[in-house]
Formats: C-alpha cells, sequence, structure tokens
C-alpha cells in the first residue's frame, strides 16, 4: 500500500497490513494521539517528519530512513520500538517522553523542549549519532544513556540529568585500541555509601553518577562531572571538592584536575565505577604513643620521665583534644615536671592536676605533699593537658609531645 497525498491531522495510526512490501507515506505525518505498528507490519517512514501527540508502540517494524519521529504531545508520551529512529525530536511543553523499552537513534537526537525518561531501559546512540539542543531549558536524558566510544583519541558528552536538572557528564578518552560502548547515569543524591568515604556528606554535591564500560580498551581518560548550585551542600567550597570513585565495595580518590563553580573534573582515570563530588570529610586520627626513661630495672629514689608523643595521620585537623596521664602506683610527682614539646604545631595547652583520679582538676601542687620529700608531691594522682586549638593534619605540624616526672619511693 503506497499512501497518496497529503494527509491532514491524524487522530490515531495502527498499522496492521502484513504484505512484504509494508506501508509507504508520501507525506509528512501529523498524529494527534497513537501511533502503533502490529506485529509483522511494516512502516517506510522514508524521509518524511512524524509528529506524535500520543504513544508510539512498534511491535513490528519500521525502516526509519532518513526520517524525523517529532514527540511533541502535552502529556506523558510512551516509546516503545524495537526499530532505530534516524532523527528522533523532544519537543514536549510538559511532562515526558517515557521510554518502555530500549530506544536507538542512529541520527539526530534533538531536545526543543522535556526530557526523555529511561526508567530501567536505555537510550542508546550509534556511532553515526550527535545530540543537539540538551541544556537545562530544553532537556536531556533523565536516566541511562549508552553511546559508542570509537578508535583513537576522543571525547563524549554524556547529556544525562536527574528529574529536575541537567547534570551531564564529558569524557576524554586517550588511547582508545578497541571500540565499545560506554553507559553512562546519574541519581540526584549522595552514593548510598558516601559514609564509608573520605567526603563529608554533609558537605558535598547531592548527586553521583555511574559510568559502565563495555569492551572499550583504551589507556585513560579524563571526566568532567556538572552540577547545579542546588546540589551542593551550605557551606561546601566547590573549590576544595574531591571525587570519591566507588568499585568493589571501596573508595579511591583520583587526581582532581579543573575546578569551577559547577563542575569538577578528574584525570588519569583507567576503569569505571560509581563517582561522588564533595568536600573531605573532616576525619582527625591521634594516635598516642608512651614511653619511659630510663626503661628497665629502676631503684627507689629514681626519677622516672614518662612521655606521650601525640600524631595527627588522619584527614582533617583535631579541632580540640586531651590527653591524660596517671601517676603510676609508688612514685611521686616531680613539681614543674609536667612539660609539652610541640614544635610548630601551634598549640598552647592547659595544663591541670587531680587529686581524686580525674573526678576534680583543682587541686595545686605543692612540695612535700602527702608525705613526699621535698620538691614532690604524693597526693597528685593524674595530669591533664587540654589542647584547644587545631592539631593539623599536615606534615609537619601535626605532632608533638607531653611528658612528666615522678619518683620511685
Amino acid at each position: 500500500m503506497t499512501l497518496a497525498g497529503t494527509t491532514g491531522s491524524l487522530q490515531d495510526v495502527v498499522i496492521a497490513n502484513t504484505n512484504g512490501a509494508g506501508i509507504t507515506p508520501s507525506s509528512n505525518w501529523s498524529v494527534a494521539n497513537n501511533l502503533t505498528v502490529n506485529s509483522g507490519a511494516i512502516l517506510h517512514a522514508g524521509n518524511h517528519t512524524y509528529l506524535v501527540g500520543g504513544n508510539l508502540s512498534n511491535s513490528g517494524t519500521i525502516n526509519s530512513g532518513t526520517s524525523t519521529f517529532k514527540f511533541d504531545g502535552s502529556g506523558t508520551q510512551d516509546i516503545s520500538s524495537g526499530s532505530d529512529f534516524h532523527n528522533l525530536t523532544i519537543d514536549k511543553p510538559a511532562a515526558a517522553a517515557r521510554l518502555t523499552s530500549n530506544a536507538t537513534v542512529d541520527g539526530l537526537l534533538h531536545f526543543v523542549s522535556g526530557k526523555i525518561q529511561t526508567d530501567s531501559h536505555l537510550l542508546i546512540q550509534t556511532s553515526s549519532g550527535t545530540v543537539t539542543g540538551a541544556a537545562q531549558n530544553t532537556g536531556w536524558v533523565n536516566g541511562h544513556l549508552r553511546k559508542d566510544i570509537a578508535i583513537g583519541t576522543t571525547s563524549q558528552t554524556f547529556e544525562v540529568g536527574g528529574p529536575n536538572n541537567y547534570t551531564p557528564v564529558t569524557l576524554a578518552f586517550t588511547g582508545v585500541s578497541t571500540a565499545g560502548n560506554l553507559l553512562a547515569s546519574v541519581v540526584s543524591a549522595d552514593h548510598a555509601d558516601i559514609s564509608t568515604s573520605t567526603i563529608n556528606a554533609a558537605k558535598s554535591v547531592n548527586r553521583h553518577w555511574t559510568l559502565t564500560n563495555s569492551g572499550i580498551v583504551f589507556t585513560n581518560y579524563s571526566a568532567t562531572f556538572n552540577f547545579v548550585s542546588g546540589d551542593i551542600d551550605a557551606g561546601a567550597s566547590t573549590g576544595a571538592f574531591i571525587v570519591g570513585k566507588y568499585s568493589g565495595g571501596s573508595w579511591t580518590y583520583p587526581t582532581v584536575g579543573t575546578r569551577t563553580p559547577t563542575t569538577t573534573q578528574v584525570t588519569g582515570l583507567t576503569s569505571f565505577s560509581d563517582f561522588q563530588i564533595g568536600a573531605t570529610a573532616s576525619i582527625p586520627n591521634v594516635t598516642l604513643t608512651a614511653s619511659v626513661s630510663p626503661t628497665g630495672f629502676a631503684r627507689p629514689r629514681t626519677d622516672l620521665v614518662y612521655t606521650i608523643s601525640f600524631s595527627n595521620d588522619g584527614v582533617g585537623a583535631a579541632l580540640a583534644f586531651v590527653i591524660t596521664d596517671p601517676i603510676p602506683s609508688n612514685t611521686d610527682f616531680k613539681l614543674g615536671s609536667a612539660t609539652t614539646s610541640l614544635g610548630t604545631t601551634g598549640l598552647t595547652p592547659t595544663l591541670a592536676y587531680s587529686n581524686d583520679h580525674g573526678g576534680s582538676w583543682n587541686y595545686t601542687p605543692v612540695s612535700a605533699g602527702g608525705g613526699a620529700p621535698a620538691g614532690y608531691d604524693r597526693t597528685v594522682t593524674d595530669v591533664r593537658w587540654s589542647f584547644g586549638a587545631s592539631l593539623s593534619q599536615t606534615l609537619p605540624n601535626n605532632s608533638g609531645s607531653v611528658s612528666l616526672t615522678t619518683r620511685i619511693r
């Protein structure tokens, strides 16, 4: 069958003819509601434009030729097609075009207004395809977008976003020796395992991306992740953002490249996974090491110097910390022996003494206190150093020591 003449506006079109020659329109179509191609039927789309205001359901064959299918309905439009589109245009004043099967575009995917919602399906663009018009005010792929990656040094932008915002990712490959395809998606929330990373969930981009490789062999790539200002937690500094790469239950942190207020780049990547952006969590890790001098056997009336060395080897400054040291039994505290060696830490501790094993900290040592020899105090039970300033995590400002002296009775 050949449909002659120029049609006006059609309401619903169902193609059910199973003749092997199929149906060949002779002009553009404007279908106000649904376009259906039944199993066994063939539509030769030619070089025409098909405006569809409702759903497209193709369980037969659409030979797309150089045609353009344009979805311009005011409500949600379902797209189910086992055949490839040549050109696909989204021009919807409201709602989304929703995939109920995978959909492939070989030519131009053009956004005028509105989004393609993929749900669990894929929007696939072959190596001959291009995307134009994708932007915050015009539309994008809300879900899963797969593109071919060619041999050589190449770059590709994945025009993905969430329900409300366009947040694409651009990849620049070096040394692609085997072509394949890459699947990209983004979720409008922090990664479910962000708490196991060194990224501060309260100072993050509330969004994470997933990249999945199929067959691409390459040397390395860089990735530039785009986000919007509304994604950023209050008080977070975009100039300090890092990127966490989550794979196999663990996090790594690739080299950060260029940062802007709404983009963060990482370089030198050699594999794909989930990616989360945010500021480094301020997680200090202050370790203590105790020692005594002299060591080994010591006689009565010998002075023993007890030293506690501390070092912050975490990923954030220790905003405040306290060191306490009990006086060993059968020894007497030596007056004036509670000292510090703080190097370049910039710390100034507050020193306090207890005579009730830490129940209170308002005791002042006195010479011969508690029956001790002159210059010693037997009443002191504990010494405390309180550091109210921050201890850096960066060498050489991250370590120091405290010490005290006691005398064996």
